[in-house]
Parts: structure tokens; sequence; C-alpha cells
């Protein structure tokens, strides 16, 4: 009995019409938040990235054991200031990736984004010999994927598949 492994959980494949009412109900959302100004919607996400952090339990633990494990010599008070950040900034980035393709246009990219070795970058790139280019998870990280697909670049991306295909 002791040697009995234990197994996981697998988890339910979604299909047939749920993936769908989600993929609407995002829309819906989408086309509400259109309605407002870009700052109100940050403002917004701050809002909602507090009551995530408030109600979202198990991820608030995570974040915590996260952060008492890197920062042993930080004290209570700025762990739990940190980790209530960081949800206020995972919804703020959610806001940034829905208002970019509004936002982000060829003539005023500059306004939005800032990179070092551009020009080499392009002419790499321009050669069609391939390159490779990592992006840390900072800031609107996804936004340099978007800016190379503006510029008609061919972009490749490694990432796990979404749970709503």
């Amino acid at each position: 009995m002791a040697d009995t492994p234990v197994r996981k959980k697998k988890k339910r494949k979604r299909t047939g019409v749920v993936p769908w009412l989600h993929y609407l109900a995002l829309r819906i959302l989408v086309l509400f938040l259109y309605l407002f100004d870009v700052e109100t919607n940050l403002n917004t996400a701050c809002i909602l990235g507090r009551l995530l952090w408030k109600h979202y339990h198990r991820g608030r633990k995570r974040a915590l054991d996260n952060l008492r494990t890197s920062y042993p010599e930080k004290s209570e008070q700025w762990i739990h200031e940190t980790g209530r950040r960081s949800f206020e900034h995972i919804v703020m980035l959610t806001m940034d990736v829905l208002f970019t393709p509004r936002l982000v246009k060829k003539y005023n990219w500059r306004d939005y984004s800032r990179y070092k070795n551009t020009e080499r970058t392009k002419w790499l790139m321009q050669e069609g010999r391939g390159l490779l280019m990592v992006g840390a998870h900072y800031s609107n990280f996804e936004i340099m994927g978007y800016l190379m697909g503006l510029f008609d670049f061919n972009v490749y991306s490694i990432a796990r598949p979404l749970d709503n295909k």
C-alpha cells in the first residue's frame, strides 16, 4: 500500500460550446474596456489586482512563499506590499496587451517602447540568416513580438499552448 504512486488528477479538456462562451465573454469585455481611455483602464486594473490579491488565496500564498524564499532579509511588510503590487502589475500588463494594437503604430512606436541597438538588430534580421532574441518578463514584454510583426519581420515564439484553443 505504501508504494502506491499518487496519481495527479488530469485536467479535463473543455470542448464544445464552453470555450466559445469564454471567448465571447472576453471579446465583450474588451469591447467594454475600449469605451474608456488607457489611463482609466490602468487605474481599474490596479483595483482588480488588489481584489485578486485579497481573494485569490492560493496565488497570494504562492507569491508570499516565493518572495520570502527570494528575499529572506526583507520585512513582512515589504513582502506583502511587493506581492500586492505584483498582482496589480499583472492585471495592468493585461490592459497593456489589450490596448497595444490600438495605440502602437509604425509612426509612434518609439513613444511606447525603447530598444538599444535597433539598427544593428534590424540589419541582422533583414539578412535572413536568423537571429535569437531573448526578452525578459519585464514591463510590457509582449510588445517586442508585436513590433516585429508590425514591421513585417517573421517571428517565432516559444510558449505553452493556451488552455482555451
